[in-house]
């Protein structure tokens, strides 16, 4: 009796624990509807209220990310740190010298607006630098 007891209450957890695992279905349907002709997407993560989920076009990586709403906020291409602006390359290796790039990303908003994005972490913290596709206009957030 107790081996059952326990095999259903394991059951009942693993069943609990796959049902958090899942995207909710609102976020789900928004990236469908965005991303149709993508058909799997490799990875997703829920942090700070945003959906960021990971998928692959044409061998590249891009990463959208959703609101809880399931509104599209924004779509990351990641790209080679040779790809970034030099403007926004010289301010990243002047301001954090010796600090390893994590990521760098062309990232699209609504409207059609693009900017670049460059990762940048030392122990404690991200650091987050943008720029425009001039590499101008830079702006720098600490996580």
């Amino acid at each position: 009796m107790k081996k059952i007891l326990l095999f259903l209450i394991f059951s009942v957890s693993l069943f609990a624990y796959g049902q958090n695992e899942q995207l909710p279905e609102s976020i789900l349907h928004s990236f469908n509807v965005k991303f149709p002709q993508v058909k799997s997407f490799d990875d997703w993560e829920f942090a700070g209220e945003v959906y960021s989920i990971d998928f692959y076009r044409a061998g590249t990586m891009y990463t959208a990310r959703f609101n809880n709403e399931g509104v599209w906020i924004e779509t990351g291409e990641i790209i080679s740190d040779s790809d970034i602006p030099s403007g926004l390359q010289s301010y990243a290796k002047k301001n954090y010298p010796g600090l390893p790039i994590c990521y760098c990303e062309k990232v699209e908003k609504s409207g059609k607006q693009f900017l670049y994005r460059v990762c940048i972490r030392n122990d404690t913290e991200e650091i987050f630098i943008t720029s425009d596709l001039s590499g101008k206009n830079i702006m720098v957030l600490e996580k």
